[in-house]
């Protein structure tokens, strides 16, 4: 079993466009979960990633073709589904700061560890 040195769990309300969704703190940690309660709407997320906690967010960015050169870069859009516990997204690591934009502005959990 791993022991986490660090650990947190709060909820975080998402929107649309990003503008009003909470800031995540995530500088700190090494991974975490985001849990969509049930019956809630929302089915997918696209996150966004900042170096600070009160900067300007952009769309977080993955390659999707490793090896390759040059290398495509594509928006971390996660497909979810209510009643449902998810990773954050391994690519995220390294973000001061990061948001959850949902395709409706409902309410998720996350919890974040650091090892």
């Amino acid at each position: 079993m791993t022991n986490f040195s660090l650990a947190e769990a709060y909820s975080v309300g998402t929107d649309a466009d990003g503008s009003s969704s909470d800031a995540i703190g995530y500088g700190e940690f090494d991974c975490g979960m985001v849990y969509i309660p049930n019956g809630s709407s929302i089915t997918s997320l696209t996150w966004l990633a900042c170096d600070t906690l009160g900067g300007e967010y952009e769309p977080a960015k993955h390659t999707v073709n490793s090896g390759v050169t040059p290398l495509t870069y594509v928006a971390t859009v996660q497909t979810v589904a209510a009643n449902g516990a998810y990773p954050i997204p391994q690519d995220l690591v390294g973000a001061v700061g990061i948001k959850a934009v949902a395709n409706a502005a409902e309410v998720i959990l996350v919890s974040l560890k650091s090892k």
